[in-house]
């Protein structure tokens, strides 16, 4: 892995979609990323998405689909999520947005949850 980003930066790295040799590369190089990401998730390879990193891209996410949402919507996450798929949708219980928090049992039967509407309290396992 470290070979391959080393070769990339030497001899590949250009922005996308350039008429240079080295952009033309990396169009290919994330052409292949992209199949074979969507072979592996069984999509298209037009549905593949890359970005800076998970946290950019978790929040970019939620602010597009938080602009589709209205008063009375739903949202369900868990604090087993990161915080950056967590945190963007409590700001949008300031638009009437309902977020509700999928609480998990530790030591309770596999797959046993509860919900908790609101902000989730401080304390263990939160």
């Amino acid at each position: 892995m470290i070979d391959a980003i080393s070769d990339y930066l030497r001899g590949s790295n250009a922005n996308t979609d350039g008429a240079f040799a080295t952009s033309q590369r990396t169009d290919a190089m994330l052409a292949g990323a992209r199949s074979a990401m969507a072979d592996f998730l069984a999509c298209d390879a037009e549905e593949i998405v890359f970005g800076a990193n998970m946290t950019s891209l978790t929040f970019a996410m939620s602010r597009s689909i938080g602009r589709e949402l209205n008063a009375g919507d739903e949202i369900v996450v868990t604090r087993l999520d990161h915080d950056a798929n967590y945190s963007p949708w409590l700001a949008l219980e300031e638009r009437g947005v309902t977020v509700r928090v999928a609480r998990f049992m530790i030591g309770i039967a596999p797959w046993t949850c509860t919900t908790w509407r609101g902000k989730s309290p401080a304390g263990p396992g939160w």
